[in-house]
C-alpha cells in the first residue's frame, strides 16, 4: 500500500488516509509530537533507485506543503 494512515489509539480505527501519491514511503513523524494538528514529514523513495524525496504534509494528508529532493539540484 502506498499510503500513510493515521490510526486512532483509543479504538484502533483509521482516522485519516493520505491522498498524496507516493511509493516506498517510510519514517513518518509529526513535526510536533504533542499535537495531531501538526504537519507530518516522511521520506518517499519512489519506485526506482534514482528517486528519493522528503515531504511535509498537512495534518489531513491531502496536500504537499514542502518537497525536497529527486533532482540533481536537490540531492538527499
Amino acid at each position: 500500500m502506498n499510503q500513510l494512515w493515521i490510526i486512532n489509539k483509543k479504538d484502533g480505527s483509521v482516522a485519516t488516509i493520505s491522498s498524496v501519491a507516493m511509493t516506498g514511503q517510510h519514517d513518518a513523524k509529526w513535526i510536533d509530537d504533542s499535537s495531531s494538528a501538526s504537519n507530518i514529514t516522511f521520506y518517499d523513495n519512489g519506485s526506482s533507485s534514482s528517486f528519493s524525496r522528503s515531504l511535509e504534509l498537512d495534518p489531513q494528508m491531502n496536500s504537499i506543503l514542502f518537497s525536497y529532493g529527486n533532482s540533481e539540484f536537490e540531492p538527499i
